[in-house]
């Protein structure tokens, strides 16, 4: 829907105290294939997170 605050909304997500919402933002992220994700992909990366959460954001990064 070219929302053009879309990685404001998703990088708040990716801090959510709800594993589900950043699982959620991550999988978001890679949909958009913006690459304005890619820098909020690899800090959450190396902030650390749940293994699940790690995945899906790997797995965006891909």
């Amino acid at each position: 829907m070219n929302y053009p605050l879309v990685m404001v909304e998703l990088a708040d997500l990716l801090v959510d105290p709800e594993p589900e919402a950043r699982i959620g933002a991550a999988r978001a992220i890679a949909y958009t294939q913006n690459e304005q994700g890619v820098p909020l992909l690899r800090l959450r990366v190396k902030i650390g997170d749940t293994s699940p959460v790690l995945s899906e954001c790997l797995i965006a990064l891909l």
